[in-house]
């Protein structure tokens, strides 16, 4: 078992982590990054950055959410909740499953009132991203990890005034994705994350404008907005120290949104960057 977490060891580890010939974390089997990858934090244990917060429960069941958004909604006026549930296959072996399903819901009632002056505006984004990964430990120096993201995303809006507008939208991606690792070291490896855009879906948009009597009903179908080959390719590198974890990466193509996991359409730099603490 690890010792307990204090201000002293996340300092020492800082400094010395990569000296240490105990430092492995998830350079070693069980201790596997969970991001990108099958794996799931071992019960009880914690993981903890500016970016997310992981609580590994009993079963291979995995709790967290974005510590951005939380953030974010004082500023916003509004509570951004965000969360996730990931489980991880009972089996012990070389190869790992795993299945996971996360939660958004921005509530845009204040902000829409805001910009239609009509306090009965409202407004809302519902998405749900849903994954299923496999990992593969080949040896001790490479592993490999396919994932395969479905996300659905929901809009929806009501004006209240003379003239009643309603709507909402509906628009789904699939995407495949990959994260190889080399271990170089005790403490450093190498990886290579490639994204692809498999399918979008068509957005389905439904309204229904009624003023007194008068009410009209559409159900319009549209076609996807980007028939573009949408990827991308980010090379990186991973410090893995004993309690702190460190993946910096920069590449090219379509950048996936954190989060909601919906890409850009415009090619551009592709960062990558988690910092976190697991104990």
């Amino acid at each position: 078992m690890r010792a307990p977490l204090t201000p002293r060891v996340l300092a020492a580890a800082l400094a010395v982590g990569s000296l240490s010939p105990r430092a492995w974390a998830y350079q070693e089997k069980g201790e596997e990054r969970v991001d990108y990858t099958a794996y799931t934090l071992r019960p009880w244990e914690l993981s903890v950055g500016p970016f997310k917060a992981e609580a590994g429960m009993p079963g291979g069941l995995m709790l967290g959410t974005y510590v951005p958004t939380w953030a974010a909604g004082p500023l916003v006026g509004v509570t951004i909740p965000t969360a996730f549930v990931k489980l991880r296959d009972p089996f012990d072996g070389p190869l790992a499953a795993s299945a996971r399903i996360g939660v958004v819901y921005f509530d845009g009632a204040s902000l829409a009132a805001e910009a239609t002056q009509n306090k009965g505006s409202k407004a809302g984004l519902l998405v749900l991203p849903i994954e299923a990964a496999l990992s593969a430990r080949y040896h001790r120096f490479v592993s490999q990890s396919l994932l395969f993201t479905y996300v659905f995303a929901s809009a929806g809006g009501r004006e209240a005034s003379d003239t009643s507008i309603r709507g909402a939208a509906g628009v789904s991606n699939f995407t495949i994705s990959t994260m190889l690792e080399v271990r170089v070291t005790h403490v450093f490896a190498l990886t290579l994350l490639a994204r692809v855009l498999a399918h979008q879906g068509n957005a389905h948009v439904t309204a229904r404008f009624s003023q007194g009597s008068t009410m009209v009903d559409a159900d319009l179908g549209a076609r996807p907005r980007s028939q573009e080959f949408v990827a991308c390719a980010v090379p990186g590198v991973a410090f893995s120290w004993e309690y702190v974890n460190l993946h910096v990466g920069l590449g090219y193509g379509n950048w996936w949104l954190p989060v909601v996991e919906l890409p850009l359409t415009t090619p551009q730099l592709v960062p990558e960057l988690n910092f976190y603490v697991r104990f």
